[in-house]
C-alpha cells in the first residue's frame, strides 16, 4: 500500500473528505485546505479508523475478502483500487492498513516563506530562529528508552516480508528497507545495520558501561529511582530486536543529532532519557513480549506524558515523586530556561 502513489491517492482523497475537491489550479485546492478550522481537518482521520463495529461504508475494515468502496467509489478487485480523475483512489482492497496513515513529518517546499529545505539540514547550516524578543532559544527534547516498542505490532504494515509474531529475518527486511530510502546508504550497510542489531549484547543508553540499577517502578519505598540510570534489560528476541533498531533509527538518533546541531549553533540545549518503570511494566526481552509484538512492553512511546501532566499517578507511590521531578524540569526549563 506504500507504493505506486498510494500516500498522494490518499491525501488526494482526504482533502475531497474535508470538501478541497479537485480543482484545475492545484494553489485553490491548496487555499482551501488552510481555510479549514483544526476540527474540520481531523474529522476524516475519524472516519478512516476501525472500530469494533465495523460500517460497511468504513474505508478499511470489513472481511479479509471483502474490498470496501471509499468516497462514494465503485467496488473492485483484490489487487488494488479504482480512482477519481484527480487521482484519488476510490476505493480499497481489505489488505490496506486499518488507519489512515499520515506523514508525521516536515513538508519542505523549498520556498523561502515555507521550509527550503530539512529541519536537521537548517540546523547544521545554523540557520536556527530566535524568540519574539531576540533573545537566543533555549531546547530540551528527549526520548524513552524503547520507544518503537509501541509500534512494533504494525510493522507489517509499513514493512513487506515482516511477520506477527517478529521473525529473525525481520531485522535484515528493515534495515533493507530503510537503506532504500536514506542517501548514501545502500546493500552493504543494511548488511552493517542487521548484524548491529542482530548480535546479542546489549548496550546501554549512553552507550558505555553496563550499569545494572534495578528498575525501583510502584513498588519501591523511597522513589530513589526517580533519579536511577535503567540499563536495558539483557537478552534479545526477535521483537525486541526491532524495538531497539526502531528506537535508535527514528528517535534516538534524530534527537542527538538534533541537539549536537542546536549546540553547534550555540543553542542552550537540555537532552533527556526517560527510564522510569512502573508497576506495569513488562520486560520487552521476555517471550510475552515477543510473542505480543512488545504491545505493552518496555518503557514505550509516550510513556513519559502521564508523568510530565501528573495524570493518572497513584498517590504515594514513587510514580508521584518522579513525576513531580519531571514536572519540576520542564516549569524550570519554561522559566528560566534551564531545567
Amino acid at each position: 500500500w506504500d507504493s505506486d502513489g498510494f500516500p498522494q491517492m490518499l491525501h488526494s482523497a482526504y482533502a475531497s473528505a474535508v470538501g478541497c475537491g479537485p480543482a484545475v489550479d492545484p494553489a485553490s485546492r491548496l487555499a482551501c485546505l488552510r481555510s479549514k478550522r483544526t476540527e474540520e481537518v481531523l474529522l476524516p482521520w475519524l472516519d478512516f479508523i476501525c472500530t469494533r463495529k465495523t460500517k460497511p461504508t468504513d474505508p478499511w475494515c470489513g472481511s479479509r475478502n471483502q474490498t470496501t468502496p471509499w468516497l462514494g467509489g465503485e467496488r473492485g478487485g483484490e489487487r488494488g483500487g479504482e480512482r477519481e480523475g484527480d487521482g484519488s483512489l476510490v476505493h480499497l482492497a481489505r489488505r490496506a492498513p486499518p488507519f489512515g496513515i499520515f506523514g508525521l513529518t516536515a513538508v519542505v517546499d523549498g520556498a523561502a516563506s515555507g521550509l527550503p529545505a530539512t529541519p536537521l539540514t537548517l540546523l547544521r547550516q545554523g540557520r536556527v530562529n530566535r524568540a519574539p524578543s531576540g533573545a537566543p532559544l533555549q531546547v530540551m527534547m528527549g526520548s524513552v528508552l524503547d520507544e518503537m516498542a509501541l509500534f512494533i505490532v504494525g510493522c507489517p504494515l509499513l514493512f513487506a516480508g515482516t511477520h506477527l509474531p517478529p521473525a529473525r529475518s525481520d531485522v535484515l527486511t528493515v534495515a533493507k528497507r530503510l537503506a532504500s530510502y536514506h542517501s548514501g546508504w545502500n546493500a552493504s550497510t543494511a548488511d552493517a545495520i542487521a548484524r548491529q542489531y542482530d548480535g546479542t549484547a546489549v548496550r546501554s543508553p549512553d552507550d558505555g558501561g553496563s550499569a545494572d540499577r534495578s528498575g525501583g517502578g510502584d513498588s519501591a519505598s523511597d522513589g530513589s529511582s526517580s533519579a536511577a540510570a535503567i540499563a536495558r534489560p539483557r537478552g534479545e528476541t526477535s521483537a525486541y530486536k526491532l524495538t531497539r533498531l526502531g528506537t535508535d533509527v527514528i528517535f534516538r538518533c534524530a534527537v542527538r543529532d538534533a541537539a549536537r546541531a542546536l549546540a553547534a549553533a550555540n543553542v542552550s540545549t537540555f537532552v533527556y532519557v526517560f527510564e522510569y518503570r512502573t508497576a506495569h511494566w513488562h520486560d520487552p526481552t521476555s517471550l510475552r513480549c515477543d510473542v505480543t509484538a512488545e504491545v505493552g512492553c518496555g518503557v514505550h512511546h509516550a510513556a513519559d506524558i502521564p508523568f510530565t501532566f501528573g495524570e493518572r499517578i497513584p498517590a504515594g507511590s514513587a510514580s508521584q515523586s518522579v513525576s513531580a521531578g519531571i514536572q519540576s524540569y520542564w516549569a524550570n526549563m519554561a522559566a528560566g530556561g534551564d531545567p
